[in-house]
Formats: structure tokens, C-alpha cells, sequence
């Protein structure tokens, strides 16, 4: 049970930090107006967010996906935005559980949510 545990820990924890990486290119590729870097972020981060039930920002990451797609950047801020706002209650949610699969003694994750200039 103990390994399980340590599993599950482990996954949360990479997930959070690789999605950390993804979103944190978010808020550049948009100043850049690169639609294409755009699209490709928010494919990964659909997929993976999915996985882990967050639903909400799965759907945020469709939305980005198909606005970027289209090439729509004007519309893609409000999208980012909705992303990064969603991952922070995320990454938060991933946290409480992970501290609930380590016990109490369990380390936090740094806030991975970056901000928009």
C-alpha cells in the first residue's frame, strides 16, 4: 500500500510540474502571436489535465487549442487567461491530495502558475 501511495504522490507531483512547464510558455507565445506554439501547449495540457479529472481546465485548454488553431489570438487572451486562472485551483486541489497520500509531513510543490505581463 505504502508504494502505492508513493506512486500516486509521485505522479501528481510530475504532473503539476509539467504542466507548470507548458502553461508557463502560455503568456509568451500569445505576446509573440504564435498561434502554432499556442495550439501545441494547449493539445498537451488538454490531454494530460483530463487524465487527472480536471475537467474544467481540460475544457479550457479545447478552447485554446481550437482559438489558436484558427488563429484567433485576439480571442485566445481571454482563453490563456481561463487557463491559467483554472490551473491555479488545480494545482492547489493536486497539492491537497498529494499532502492527503503523504500525511501532513507531505512537501508542497511551489506555486507553478505564472502570470500575464
Amino acid at each position: 500500500m505504502g508504494d502505492d501511495r508513493a506512486a500516486l504522490a509521485d505522479l501528481i507531483e510530475t504532473h503539476v510540474l509539467h504542466s507548470a512547464e507548458l502553461i508557463a510558455k502560455l503568456p509568451g507565445a500569445l505576446e509573440a502571436g504564435n498561434a502554432k506554439e499556442l495550439e501545441r501547449v494547449a493539445h498537451s495540457l488538454k490531454g494530460s489535465c483530463g487524465m487527472f479529472g480536471a475537467l474544467a481546465l481540460s475544457q479550457h485548454c479545447a478552447k485554446l487549442e481550437e482559438l489558436a488553431k484558427a488563429r484567433h489570438l485576439s480571442e485566445a487572451a481571454a482563453a490563456v487567461t481561463a487557463v491559467l486562472g483554472e490551473q491555479k485551483a488545480v494545482v492547489d486541489a493536486l497539492q491537497k491530495k498529494r499532502r492527503a497520500v503523504l500525511g501532513e509531513s507531505g512537501e508542497l510543490l511551489s506555486d507553478p502558475v505564472p502570470q500575464l505581463p
